[in-house]
């Protein structure tokens, strides 16, 4: 990317803002504002809808609340995480497909901050090259950390003593990590080396008497004809002075210009735009508005301040962009802002709502900016207004979205949150199903529907099988005295119910009325062939064959015709392809493949239905299957208590739930299943009871 050729926009943010210089990597989001700085990303295709059900590919919670911008690089995503109040600071790299923790490295700080209550601690956003990963602790130092979680270095730069916390990213230079320490006393911008930590320059200034004021940014390096300049706004040095930017030689600190008109709160960094021509600052609380050019010599106010307003401001945190020559603010009492960049005109003011403090995102024509009551607006970024969605995920956030691999990804105080144009919505049905109160359900393990739209439950308690209509009341129910242990269910093409049952070793099937008509096994475990050692589950070929994962003992597949015949098996103990460890469910696409859920394997395996093998999924422990009305093949995976959607090749594209017995919540899911409507029915051992998610 040439920086001579951008245009620089300095607006509020709290301090959660770093650049990788020179670098242009579109699919990856490696600093809090882009590879390039701008903010701006050249995604196209990114949600422009989505709520806590909608389009949400997965969510994982967060230990406490915090402000940081996650950062993406490949299939990594690093985020900044305070512990124990701050006492303990993460650096937490998880998987972009899963949202599953990868590694993490803390360090711990002595150093009692004060903060106010909406920046908590590790507001700091990490920045890679894609080597290593660097994190700014404030008082905790700063780590680095190679991508797989080797600890490269640690810094301790002292405490930083404010009464706002802390805010200020690193940014990479060269062969350099470049923070600033502060605010506060000493205000310290360093030069450290990228792979020793090392301190190779520093430039002290001189900060402002107060507790209060300061500056909370990060700088930004830029190209100023045919030299680099770092860019950093610094409050003034006494209360009801003049801020200032001041410009700096990235290689070695030295002070090269001052330009004067700023505030004494200064959030902001330089957020890069196209055409190299302005740079425009927004102070804090009541600030002015100030717009200048980088380069020159000693105090250039004179010759490089293009204009500032003389309009007190009000409080701004959320860093702007720039698009066709407009520039894009918001505030803190809820209104986007657009103006003429080079000249300051107003173009437009509209009220959005909330506390605007997320950094506006640019994508493919749009704004995406997020309030803290969890809000998200999306406007095109053009000089008409037009408010194209606005979303709700219900958890207050403070961070901006972070975009990568056709992803958006939104840090709440409560989870980090995948959002995905390819994920399935569903929502939560409350008091399904509607059971009397002397039906007490045990340990749930599976579930299936009916052409008749009802809805057969299996579970480990008295009358094992419940048959329900769509809105959960019960009909009628059978099985006591005739299943041991209840594991498997499925309904064929004539609505007859077939079973696993794992303590008898048997498999039944039922009329829809309940009506025993076969039973086979002869109720002992054993490897004959009328015989079953735990049988798991039931699958159907197209010309009614019934297919059987006989799964605790033998490990194994049978297959019998519909009256019941044993036609052949197929399957030993072991780990290579056409072996199993525990085949726990199977089904059959539309493609007449058999899709076998090889648990212990971690992975489905894929056979024809002669039992030859075609493939194998790895990946994730499937406990229950179900294929959707339109071919998709959902995944009950009770090892990470979630349930997954795969893609044609077998890749998780989506996941939702977590460990919990809250509503949309699973505690060990077992089985699942869909109606013809597309809604989805989930079994719960753990969580004793069945959950129903509407499809939105």
């Amino acid at each position: 990317m040439n920086f001579a050729r951008q245009l620089l926009v300095l607006v509020g943010f709290c301090g959660v803002s770093h650049l990788i210089a020179g670098s242009a990597i579109a699919e990856n989001w490696p600093a809090w504002r882009g590879a390039d700085g701008t903010g701006i990303s050249r995604e196209t295709g990114l949600p422009v809808k989505w709520s806590a059900t909608e389009n949400i590919r997965w969510k994982v919670p967060l230990a406490e609340p915090g402000n940081s911008t996650p950062i993406v690089w490949d299939d990594r995503i690093f985020l900044t995480q305070g512990l124990d109040k701050g006492k303990r600071r993460a650096l937490i790299a998880l998987d972009r497909k899963t949202g599953k923790t990868l590694w993490q490295q803390e360090v711990t700080c002595d150093v009692e901050e004060t903060s106010h209550g909406q920046n908590p601690p590790c507001s700091a956003s990490p920045v890679t090259d894609g080597k290593a990963v660097f994190a700014n602790f404030a008082s905790g130092g700063i780590l680095a950390c190679s991508l797989d979680g080797k600890r490269l270095w640690h810094r301790d730069l002292g405490p930083v003593l404010s009464r706002w916390g802390n805010g200020g990213s690193p940014v990479l230079h060269g062969n350099l990590v470049i923070v600033f320490h502060g605010p506060g006393t000493p205000s310290i911008l360093y030069g450290l080396d990228r792979e020793t930590g090392k301190t190779v320059w520093t430039s002290e200034e001189t900060p402002i008497n107060s507790p209060v004021f300061g500056s909370w940014s990060t700088p930004v390096v830029v190209r100023a004809g045919d030299h680099d300049e770092l860019v950093m706004p610094l409050p003034g040095e006494k209360i009801g002075g003049l801020g200032f930017f001041k410009g700096y030689d990235p290689a070695n600190g030295k002070s090269l210009w001052q330009i004067d008109g700023l505030g004494n709160e200064v959030y902001a960094m330089p957020i890069l735009g196209a055409g190299g021509r302005v740079i425009v600052g927004v102070s804090g609380h009541n600030g002015p508005t100030v717009a200048i050019r980088a380069g020159g010599s000693g105090n250039v106010t004179g010759s490089h301040r293009l204009w500032r307003t003389e309009t007190k401001n009000p409080q701004r945190v959320s860093s702007g962009v720039i698009h066709d020559g407009l520039l894009f603010l918001a505030d803190a009492t809820g209104v986007l802002q657009c103006l003429k960049a080079e000249t300051g005109e107003s173009v437009f003011q509209e009220r959005l709502g909330g506390n605007l403090w997320g950094s506006i995102l640019l994508a493919d024509g749009k704004l995406y900016v997020s309030n803290l009551e969890g809000d998200t607006y999306v406007v095109r970024a053009a000089p008409k207004f037009e408010l194209l969605a606005t979303n709700s995920v219900g958890e207050a956030t403070y961070a901006a979205l972070a975009p990568a691999h056709g992803e958006l990804f939104l840090r709440t105080h409560g989870h980090l949150y995948c959002i995905a144009n390819d994920a399935v919505a569903f929502e939560p049905v409350k008091d399904f199903p509607k059971l009397s109160a002397d039906q007490v359900l045990g340990p749930c393990s599976a579930v299936a529907t009916n052409s008749k739209g009802e809805i057969v439950l299996f579970h480990r308690g008295k009358h094992p099988i419940l048959c329900v209509d769509a809105d959960g009341k019960l009909l009628r129910s059978w099985g006591d005295d005739l299943i041991g242990k209840a594991h498997g269910l499925r309904v064929d093409r004539q609505d007859n119910v077939w079973i696993t049952d794992i303590g008898n070793h048997r498999v039944m099937k039922f009329d829809p009325s309940g009506k025993l008509l076969l039973s086979l096994g002869t109720g002992k475990a054993g490897t004959g062939t009328d015989e079953f050692d735990r049988p798991t589950d039931i699958a159907f070929g197209a010309n009614g064959d019934v297919f059987v994962s006989d799964g605790y003992g033998n490990s194994r597949v049978v297959n019998f015709s519909a009256a019941g015949r044993f036609l052949k098996s197929w399957g030993t103990r072991g780990k290579e392809l056409g072996q199993f460890d525990l085949p726990h469910a199977i089904i059959m696409d539309s493609k007449g493949r058999l899709l076998v859920g090889d648990r212990e394997n971690e992975r489905i395996q894929l056979f024809d239905a002669e039992g030859k093998a075609l493939g194998q999924w790895p990946g994730f422990a499937p406990y229950g299957l179900a294929i959707n009305g339109e071919g998709q093949v959902f995944v009950a995976d009770a090892a990470v208590h979630q349930v997954l959607r795969l893609d044609a090749e077998g890749k998780v594209v989506q996941r939702f739930g977590q460990k919990g017995q809250a509503s949309g919540e699973f505690d060990l899911p077992h089985m699942l299943t869909f109606d013809s409507a597309g809604n989805l029915f989930v079994a719960e051992v753990e969580g004793k009871r069945f959950q129903k998610f509407k499809k939105k």
